[in-house]
């Protein structure tokens, strides 16, 4: 397995949240290690927000393993966006979840 020469990790959990067309949108970040941790804090996240219809998230770590899931939402509308970001900024070993709080109106796939 070849690593990256530099692995950029945020090193601490985050979450921040905004309001769009009356859904509420909760981002949420992990440094993690393991497939399995990943399914580990995928099960808390959507305990914690069982109101969600629906949980998108994708990661990725430093041997270049990576997944990710729209979650029920339209397909390519935001896993593969998730992703995008996580590639951007050049991170490993990171899992990001994005839950939504449906507020009743459908947004299509441009705003998600």
């Amino acid at each position: 397995m070849k690593l990256p020469l530099e692995i950029h990790t945020i090193e601490k959990a985050n979450e921040v949240s905004t309001v769009i067309n009356k859904s509420n949108f909760i981002a949420q970040v992990y440094p993690v290690s393991s497939e399995i941790e990943v399914k580990e804090l995928i099960s808390e996240v959507k305990k914690k927000y069982y109101d969600a219809s629906h949980h998108c998230f994708a990661f990725k770590f430093a041997d270049g393993t990576f997944r990710y899931s729209d979650a029920g939402e339209p397909n390519g509308s935001a896993g593969v966006r998730i992703m995008n970001a996580i590639d951007h900024f050049k991170l490993s070993n990171q899992l990001l979840i994005v839950s939504r709080i449906f507020g009743g109106v459908k947004l299509g796939v441009g705003p998600l």
